[in-house]
C-alpha cells in the first residue's frame, strides 16, 4: 500500500479542524475544560490515543482519510472521554472501565465507540447495519 503524503497545509487545517471539534464538543455537553494539544499521527493500529502525562490526543491520519468525519468525531469524543476520567473524575489509568462509561454517556458516544479496540474497517459498516444514529 502507497504511503499518502499530506501537504503541512491540509496537516494545519485538519489540526484546527480538529481542536475546533473539541471546542464544540465541550460547549454542547457543558465541559469547561482546557484544550490539549491534537496531533495527526501515521499510526495505521491506533485510531486514537490520549497522552495523560503530555496532554496530547492523538488522531490517525487513517482514520481521518478512511472514514466518514464523523466516526473521526466519535474517536475524538472516546479520547476526550480518557481526558475526563483523568482531570476530571481524577482516575488514574481508568480503561474503558465504569467511569469511562459514565464520561461515554455524558458525551453521547455510539456504543460501537466505547471499546478498547474497533476495526477501522468496521466502524462504518457496523453503526449502519445496527442503524444506530451516528452522532
Amino acid at each position: 500500500m502507497k504511503e499518502r503524503k499530506i501537504n503541512i497545509e491540509t496537516k494545519r487545517l485538519l489540526n484546527y479542524k480538529l481542536f475546533d471539534e473539541f471546542q464544540n464538543i465541550c460547549r454542547v455537553y457543558a465541559l469547561d475544560m482546557v484544550p490539549p494539544i491534537i496531533v495527526i499521527s501515521k499510526n495505521k493500529n491506533k485510531l486514537g490515543s490520549w497522552d495523560e502525562s503530555r496532554r496530547i490526543i492523538t488522531i490517525s491520519e487513517e482514520l481521518i482519510f478512511s472514514q466518514p468525519w464523523y466516526v473521526t468525531i466519535e474517536v475524538l469524543k472516546h479520547e476526550m472521554a480518557h481526558l475526563i476520567c483523568s482531570e476530571l473524575y481524577k482516575e488514574k489509568k481508568s480503561g474503558h472501565g465504569t467511569r469511562f462509561q459514565e464520561a461515554c454517556e455524558h458525551l453521547q458516544i455510539n456504543p460501537s465507540f466505547r471499546k478498547r479496540h474497533c476495526e477501522l474497517e468496521s466502524l462504518d459498516r457496523r453503526v449502519n447495519e445496527n442503524n444506530e444514529n451516528p452522532i
